[in-house]
């Protein structure tokens, strides 16, 4: 007859089914660690308790520990044991073991979710440009391929794509000479300055002659004599110069100045000569413009005096009396 089994701490008979050598009293109650050595074997197919991976730690660690690290170890995130642990665990992989921050005097390992290529300690202080080029990406939606900074001497403000200049809002007033190549971008389209056409010495951003003050003054290749003689300047200098002798005039009176081809008094076509030149004829007294003349005319009026109704008053006298001593009667109707 067989030998009936008993439980190795308290003798009591045992079912014949029963597998684990103790009642269930014991069981239940661990007494020796024996259901925790049966669920571990049962688990991991060796009864052997594992210990914690630091060997300077050696604890024992639970049937149902699945990282190898004791709890003490594991949540004091002892050489990033936790932070290993839970990366694997959220991305399934280890991948993540090679994203660290492409610092080489940093080399923290990234997280999992990590874009930027740099840790938040290198971003917040804009390793490389990487905080400038996140906040610009928000804002254009699109990151600039290249991120340049301000040439001037200790400033690293960084410039906007558009600037050709290559010197920050600040430094362009600062710098000698960077203010007036700015002013030749805006007006000219490039840096360089053009040549003078006589001496090829570079001009200034607002010459217009295209030649410098030397070569204007020496009137090289006639420059001064075109300049002077050209319509426009002409017309400008020409209403100057009414203006300056207070001259009365309207855009009308100009039109008719203009258009002026004979002498309004004697008929005579206008020549170059100092005759037959144009003239403005005005009032002396109210300084209201009177006609177009040409030079004779103009010197004859002056010396009359220029008060018409006495120089006709003392014309008439004296072509009066000269018909009255020759015994003819005046012809009135010469007179106009």
């Amino acid at each position: 007859m067989a030998a009936k089994k008993q439980c190795r701490y308290c003798q009591k008979s045992l079912a014949k089914l029963n597998k684990t050598g103790h009642c269930a009293d014991c069981f239940n109650n661990n007494v020796e660690g024996i259901r925790a050595e049966y669920l571990r074997k049962r688990r991991t197919g060796s009864s052997e308790r594992p210990v914690c991976k630091f060997e300077d730690c050696g604890k024992k660690l639970r049937a149902d520990n699945e990282h190898g690290y004791c709890s003490s170890c594991f949540y004091s995130n002892r050489d990033g044991c936790r932070t290993e642990v839970e990366r694997t665990k959220r991305t399934g992989s280890n991948d993540w073991q090679d994203k660290v921050c492409r610092n080489p005097e940093c080399g923290r390992v990234l997280k999992s979710n990590n874009e930027r290529g740099v840790c938040s300690k290198c971003f917040s202080e804009n390793y490389d440009f990487v905080k400038t080029r996140y906040e610009k990406s928000k804002t254009l939606g699109y990151e600039p391929d290249e991120i340049r900074i301000c040439q001037a001497e200790g400033c690293e403000r960084v410039l906007y794509e558009n600037n050709s200049l290559g010197y920050c809002y600040e430094c362009r007033f600062t710098v000698e000479g960077v203010n007036r190549d700015y002013e030749r971008i805006r007006l000219t389209g490039t840096i360089e300055r053009p040549p003078c056409k006589g001496c090829s010495v570079e001009l200034s951003i607002n010459n217009q002659t295209g030649y410098c003050v030397s070569c204007h003054r020496n009137n090289v290749d006639g420059i001064r004599s075109l300049r002077d003689s050209s319509p426009k300047r002409l017309y400008k200098k020409r209403i100057a110069s009414w203006k300056r002798q207070k001259i009365i005039f309207t855009d009308a009176d100009v039109v008719e100045y203009e258009e002026a081809t004979h002498c309004q008094i004697c008929s005579k076509e206008f020549a170059d000569n100092r005759q037959s030149m144009k003239c403005l004829d005005h009032d002396h007294e109210t300084g209201h413009y009177r006609g177009t003349i040409c030079g004779a005319c103009n010197t004859g009026l002056g010396k009359l005096g220029d008060d018409l109704k006495l120089v006709l008053e003392k014309v008439f006298g004296y072509y009066s009396s000269y018909a009255h001593r020759q015994g003819r009667q005046p012809k009135v109707n010469l007179i106009r």
